[in-house]
């Protein structure tokens, strides 16, 4: 027994040099983890703040700035051109473009697409104009085309994307009505072109018009009326 017991005793300095050898491997380790998961947790986060950029820059939140809902809303300018049915050019400088005219893309409706041809640089290819595109786009340029009109804007959603200013668009006679400053007939676009279901109305974001859109939409529906035939 006393054998055994020095036996053990004997061998216990080697055993407490072998810990104390492996302590540095494994703090050595331990930073390692810890550099590690510092490095990926600042990814983690620049990959989230890109998401949320992202997704305020196709909300139209990042190209928006301070002034330029004041500077557009309640505008009376001339449409120069009719891109298609929901989208026109008007001669109003676009300040943050630096254009002499702005693109606008008409609030809470989306027009069926017009044929549009390949673009080689880009890559896109070649697209076929959808039913009722080009009827939408005649429609609007009938209406509006080298008239002046009205930008209505909602303060909270300035621009959408590629960067178009949003705008309800009215036409009609402004400031003619029977009381002096008052409006005479004034036809919101979206909703004649709603109304002769050449398009339909969009939800995805709220505005002032939201329910009386959805209203016309049924009301085409119901009718047969446009693409609902």
């Amino acid at each position: 027994m006393l054998q055994y017991i020095m036996s053990a005793m004997a061998d216990r300095p080697s055993e407490m040099r072998s810990s104390a050898g492996d302590r540095p491997a494994t703090l050595r380790r331990r930073v390692r983890r810890r550099a590690l998961s510092y490095k990926y947790g600042r990814i983690g986060v620049v990959f989230l703040v890109l998401i949320g950029l992202s997704v305020l820059d196709r909300a139209g939140l990042l190209l928006s700035r301070p002034g330029e809902a004041e500077y557009y809303d309640g505008a009376v300018v001339a449409v120069v051109r009719v891109i298609d049915g929901d989208t026109i050019d008007v001669a109003l400088a676009d300040r943050r473009a630096g254009t002499e005219t702005t693109r606008i893309r008409i609030w809470g409706i989306d027009c069926p697409e017009i044929a549009k041809p390949a673009f080689a640089d880009s890559g896109t290819a070649a697209q076929a104009a959808e039913p009722f595109g080009d009827a939408a786009t005649e429609f609007t340029r009938k209406l509006v085309d080298g008239q002046e009109v009205r930008l209505v804007l909602e303060p909270h959603r300035v621009r959408g994307y590629f960067g178009r200013l949003l705008a309800h668009v009215e036409v009609g006679d402004f400031g003619v009505g029977a009381d002096e400053g008052e409006d005479g007939e004034v036809t919101n676009l979206a909703a004649a072109l709603l109304g002769a279901g050449l398009a339909r109305y969009e939800d995805r974001w709220y505005h002032g018009f939201l329910m009386y859109y959805q209203q016309l939409e049924t009301g085409a529906k119901a009718g047969a009326v446009g693409m609902w035939e």
